[in-house]
């Protein structure tokens, strides 16, 4: 979904104003918090406190990924 057409679907279901400098803090914040707790999970594996194996994919695959969403949404360019 286009940005704008999701901004304006959440303004007409009466969500509030977007502050767009509120906006670029909180998601690169929630990038980098949900990056870290996959970091955490294969921390767990390398242990022996977790088995699941998907927690792999945080380095292999998606580590990449959230770093270049958090660096975005800092950098004033959110990805598309």
């Amino acid at each position: 979904m286009e940005w704008e057409t999701f901004v304006d679907h959440y303004k007409a279901s009466g969500g509030q104003e977007i502050d767009e400098e509120r906006f670029a803090f909180c998601a690169a914040y929630s990038v980098m918090r949900t990056f870290l707790g996959g970091l955490r999970g294969q921390r767990n594996i390398q242990k022996g406190a977790n088995h699941d194996l998907r927690y792999l994919m945080v380095e292999y695959g998606f580590a990449p990924i959230f770093m270049g969403m958090g660096l975005a949404a800092t950098g004033g360019a959110m990805p598309v």
